[in-house]
């Protein structure tokens, strides 16, 4: 639980740094963050299935959760809070994208 919470304090405040921030960086350099956090996210994900010894688990748990995310309408609900944050938060057009 400490793990979780200090996890998601870290979060909040790397989030709150990339909004203080981003005033002073200019675009290009912020696309390219995004798309390394992109690219460790990807190998990450890879690392964990790779090290799985049952890749069956793995494809099925991935459709699995596809299904119940598409059925619960989870993506709208995401956009919905996304665009709430950007409204309360302040912030341009490319904040929930």
């Amino acid at each position: 639980m400490r793990g979780t919470l200090l996890n998601t304090l870290c979060v909040a405040v790397g989030a709150l740094i990339g909004l203080g921030l981003r005033q002073f960086l200019p675009q290009a350099l912020m696309d390219i963050a995004l798309a390394g956090l992109g690219l460790v996210t990807l190998v990450l994900g890879l690392k964990m299935a790779l090290a799985s010894k049952n890749m069956l688990v793995v494809g099925g748990s991935i459709a699995l959760g596809g299904l119940i995310g598409a059925s619960l309408g989870i993506s709208g609900g995401i956009a919905n809070l996304a665009e709430w944050a950007r409204f309360h938060v302040g912030g341009d057009g490319s904040f929930s994208q």
